[in-house]
């Protein structure tokens, strides 16, 4: 029964990949993705070292208001949509608060780095990278790379986004 129900879940993978419509959600996360890593290494590059310096300096209630502002921030169109839905799933890096917390806000700014870097996806970032892939490219799906690359970029833009909103809770706290 199990088998039956994995080969439902790539027969419904591979259809949906094949949609047109999936294919330009698809798109319109890679274009998203390069428009807010543009965004994001703006503010690095210009205020890396400040913001480090601030958070360090900030009190946990300010880090920690900072981070579930940008957890909370859920735009209303169908991308952003699909982002919330697999937030949990693909980014457990950020799904929790404590971690993002402890030490500091460590985590965070880690997060950050890796996300400047064009990191987020590094096996060292995403711990089960590894076996995410060996899972798909053990599958009986037509396009397993795709599915892959596809998650990966919707991973990317969820990570982005949060650390753009950080970014812009710390410009208007800052009057940048």
């Amino acid at each position: 029964m199990v088998h039956t129900n994995q080969d439902t879940l790539e027969v419904t993978i591979d259809e949906a990949l094949n949609n047109d419509d999936i294919k330009q959600v698809i798109e319109s996360w890679e274009d998203q993705k390069e428009i807010l890593r543009q965004e994001f290494r703006l503010f690095w590059g210009s205020n890396e070292m400040q913001f480090k310096m601030w958070w360090l300096l900030s009190g946990d209630d300010v880090r920690r208001a900072m981070v579930m502002t940008a957890l909370e921030d859920q735009p209303e169109d169908a991308i952003d949509t699909s982002m919330s839905a697999f937030r949990g799933t693909l980014c457990p890096d950020i799904s929790d608060l404590e971690a993002l917390l402890a030490d500091g806000g460590k985590k965070t700014v880690y997060l950050m780095e890796k996300a400047n870097n064009s990191e987020e996806n590094d096996p060292d970032v995403l711990k089960n990278k590894d076996e995410m892939m060996a899972t798909f490219k053990e599958s009986d799906l037509e396009k397993p790379m795709f599915a892959i690359d596809s998650m990966l970029s919707l991973r990317s833009l969820i990570l982005l986004n949060f650390c753009n909103d950080i970014a812009l809770v710390y410009a208007q706290q800052r009057n940048l």
